[in-house]
């Protein structure tokens, strides 16, 4: 897909067993959207996107700056009894996911406390993605302390990249969904009707749901609910990721543009009406690449069909 072949996970080991140091392997460390692809096709099960973090070390570079709300004394939220809802950094630029969601929630009679409406608050991964270790554990300290002394009940989040970040890299006491399992769930406890349509779509599993997360079955379950799925070549761990990251990365513009172009290749090899993903990244990403087909999150096609 790229001619560039140093992106490629060998030239990485190569480096790090030939004890070789400086800008190559640096180069060579952060040419990777981290999409954990090369994790699923490694023969021997190496876990290289865990490699190249460490190779990305970048504890001494001080980052604070750019989180003004660590410093900000917090007023805890009563949420007793309530859904604590994190939408995501990416999601404040495709508002439509987080809209979706609230109406999902007033559907189905679910009481919730929306943690990051009005001021953005970071999950720390896309530090973590780069190697800032320590500031990545800053974050979640402090996010911790705002979910455990909210007393919420559970927390759902829209973005993939959180929730891979809340649900392996922090510490909480209670459960933490992704928003598709989470309607998958009100779908099959009858807390939300939803209409069928005739449109035929097509689904993007994104890398930090499905490869990271290994959720690919909740997804398909929700959108059989509403529409029409359409099988593609490449799905589920397979899946061609959209381009873009959050974790700091080397490629090029041209590289990432070559890469989303592919996954959108195979997500309209069949006629589709729709492009559906579960990611505010990917959707961005499929938005930017084309005016010929609606880009959706599934929540936003289970709020237009919901039955009231």
């Amino acid at each position: 897909m790229l001619d560039n072949h140093e992106i490629q996970p060998v030239y990485l080991i190569r480096s790090l067993r030939n004890k070789e140091h400086g800008s190559r392997l640096n180069m060579i460390a952060e040419n990777c959207l981290m999409c954990d692809r090369c994790t699923v096709d490694c023969p021997v099960g190496i876990d290289l996107n865990s490699i190249r973090r460490m190779t990305r070390n970048k504890g001494a570079i001080d980052t604070k700056g750019n989180y003004t709300y660590l410093t900000k004394k917090q007023i805890p939220f009563n949420a007793i009894g309530r859904v604590a809802y994190f939408g995501g950094c990416m999601s404040h630029l495709t508002p439509g996911i987080t809209e979706s969601m609230e109406k999902i929630f007033i559907a189905a009679e679910q009481k919730y406390w929306y943690m990051d409406k009005q001021d953005t608050i970071c999950c720390g991964r896309p530090l973590y993605q780069q190697g800032f270790f320590n500031q990545a554990a800053e974050l979640r300290k402090k996010n911790t302390d705002m979910i455990k002394q909210s007393y919420a009940t559970m927390l759902v989040t829209s973005c993939p990249i959180c929730y891979q970040s809340f649900k392996k890299e922090y510490n909480l006491d209670i459960p933490v969904i992704h928003h598709t399992t989470y309607i998958d769930i009100l779908l099959k406890q009858g807390l939300i009707k939803v209409r069928h349509d005739d449109r035929k779509v097509s689904y993007h599993d994104p890398c930090e749901l499905g490869r990271g997360c290994g959720i690919y079955e909740e997804p398909r379950r929700v959108i059989n609910a509403v529409t029409n799925l359409q099988k593609t070549r490449y799905q589920k761990e397979k899946s061609v990721c959209c381009g873009f990251n959050l974790g700091d990365t080397r490629a090029s513009v041209e590289e990432q543009t070559r890469i989303r172009n592919a996954s959108l290749a195979n997500l309209t090899s069949k006629p589709v009406d729709t492009i559906i993903t579960a990611c505010p990244m990917c959707k961005k990403a499929f938005q930017h690449a084309t005016n010929d087909y609606p880009v959706k999150d599934i929540a936003e096609i289970v709020a237009e069909n919901l039955i009231n």
